[in-house]
């Protein structure tokens, strides 16, 4: 949804812009612990697929276990604390503020605006990246990545052909960024798996192979970036803005 806001914001006006992006970045924030203990979990099975050690895969399982069992009880925690339905009944009063949207200007020009506006940002923490590829840069980068890759779907219809093969390759990337992202959070969790066994040779591997995988996918995040990002932004703008107007000369 927020990247649909960042998509119109030129023609919600700036008050109302503000005010739903906070909302649905609070939402989004409530879950965050959920979200994380799950990429945990769902990355730890490439690692025990890969391990030769029956040691070292009985010691994976037995932390997967672990991260399921936080897992239910941050489940347990949101539904007895009603934060479920909390953030349920807020997206729901949301709605009907959704449906009365009236933007104030030109809708391809708006969208034309809003799209050009995240690739720019996009395009600007990617060169941040490609300088200095650390944690938190692919992070910032991977969020403005996402967002144009919504955004993108969201237009597909002025060109469905060409429109969805961009969205896949943005699709791509974002998702190359967030198995990059995981990584980062089962790298840092580390520490504290460390603490709880003996085995150092088989953390000292576990680190090895966390690191060779985030590499892997920082060079192709990095080298698809390049493609994705070697236009200008305000080419980016004006070509949508021709794709809306061959779309609206099409319909008279």
């Amino acid at each position: 949804m927020r990247s649909l806001l960042k998509l119109g914001r030129s023609g919600l006006g700036e008050v109302n812009y503000r005010d739903f992006n906070t909302f649905y970045r609070d939402q989004s924030r409530a879950l965050s612990q959920l979200r994380d203990v799950t990429a945990l979990i769902e990355t730890l099975p490439v690692f025990v697929k890969t391990r030769r050690s029956q040691d070292a895969r009985s010691f994976l399982l037995q932390f997967k276990r672990n991260l399921e069992t936080k897992r239910r009880e941050h489940l347990q925690a949101i539904i007895s604390g009603n934060t479920k339905a909390e953030v349920v009944s807020k997206l729901e009063s949301k709605n009907d503020e959704i449906i009365q949207w009236q933007f104030n200007g030109d809708v391809a020009e708006i969208f034309s605006a809003g799209a050009q506006s995240i690739y720019n940002r996009g395009r600007r923490l990617f060169k941040v990246t490609l300088s200095d590829p650390n944690a938190h840069n692919m992070h910032e980068w991977r969020k403005q990545v996402k967002y144009f890759w919504y955004q993108l779907m969201v237009l597909t219809l002025l060109w469905p052909g060409m429109m969805t093969a961009w969205a896949k390759e943005v699709q791509n990337l974002s998702q190359w960024l967030g198995k990059h992202h995981d990584l980062v959070l089962l790298e840092n969790k580390l520490p504290e798996v460390a603490a709880n066994s003996k085995n150092r040779v088989l953390i000292n591997n576990l680190q090895k192979s966390i690191a060779t995988r985030k590499y892997y996918f920082e060079k192709a995040s990095l080298e698809l970036g390049q493609k994705i990002y070697a236009e200008a932004p305000v080419s980016i703008g004006n070509r949508l803005l021709a794709y809306f107007d061959v779309t609206q000369s099409a319909k008279c």
